[in-house]
């Protein structure tokens, strides 16, 4: 399936992060993408040297105002995922899409093309038939929105970091340079980003989206939007949405180590497809 990334593009990108690794500017400037949506205050500032420096070129600090949307159902964690970055860069027409509703938009966009994918949060038989969106499909689709607005010259390329320090050039290289979140697929069976959830009967994983929207690297942590959560969790924060209802319009923001974060990566995906567990 193609994902909608343009040839060379992965290639560019991963040059530029880098030379940004190495304290340096990349050759090529980096181009930044024509936000219009909800984060286009945040991508008017130009790539340069910062101030003060933790790694490379790249602020100690920094964290996005990211508006994301609470799943309305148990399997659309990474239908809200698509949704709230096509409000973020795009329109805030995404916020309904002309249904009226936050869970009338999240309908068309699993209904239209993501349907049948990743298995959903809390599988269980009952969800054997909604199993949650496609990663092939989001990126795709996602993409896809990118490249029907003019001007807009950002994608997301599937990537899975080899440890922790990896992991973080991709969400440092997005954050600062496009105002992007990354995404994050997560797997809730492991003991660093886990709710109490364990493999299901058939060996299935709870797998479940979310995004790195910030970083202290003084404090070794990594911001995540969730488009769902039930606090208290048990690594380090809690927060409390509704469940899943048209009761709650944003999902959760809370803090993660960088350590935990990696650990709680899923890992069944291959090196660097689209089914990868990281984009950016």
């Amino acid at each position: 399936m193609d994902i909608g990334v343009p040839a060379g593009y992965a290639q560019l990108k991963q040059a530029q992060l880098t030379a940004m690794a190495a304290g340096k500017l990349p050759v090529q400037s980096v181009v930044r993408a024509t936000k219009t949506g909800a984060g286009a205050a945040q991508s008017t500032t130009s790539a340069g040297p910062m101030v003060a420096t933790c790694n490379g070129t790249y602020p100690c600090v920094l964290s996005l105002p990211f508006p994301g949307f609470h799943q309305k159902t148990q399997y659309y964690c990474l239908v809200a995922f698509v949704q709230s970055v096509a409000f973020w860069d795009l329109s805030n027409s995404y916020m309904t899409m002309a249904t009226g509703t936050i869970r009338g938009a999240q309908d068309k966009i699993y209904g239209t093309n993501l349907s049948n994918g990743i298995r959903a949060f809390f599988p269980d038989d009952a969800e054997l038939g909604h199993i949650g969106a496609n990663d092939y499909k989001a990126l795709a689709w996602i993409n896809g929105q990118f490249s029907s607005h003019s001007g807009y010259t950002f994608r997301y390329v599937a990537v899975k970091p080899i440890d922790v320090s990896s992991f973080m050039w991709y969400v440092r290289y997005d954050v600062d340079l496009y105002a992007e979140v990354n995404y994050v697929r997560v797997d809730l069976s492991t003991y660093a980003y886990r709710w109490g959830q364990s493999v299901d009967k058939h060996g299935n994983h709870p797998l479940h989206a979310t995004a790195a929207s910030g970083y202290d690297d003084n404090a070794g942590t990594v911001i995540s939007y969730d488009p769902f959560a039930y606090g208290p969790n048990r690594v380090g924060g809690s927060c409390t949405s509704a469940s899943y209802s048209n009761v709650a319009d944003w999902g959760c923001v809370w803090t993660i180590t960088q350590v935990n974060y990696f650990r709680a990566m899923d890992r069944s995906a291959s090196l660097n497809d689209a089914t990868a567990s990281v984009w950016y």
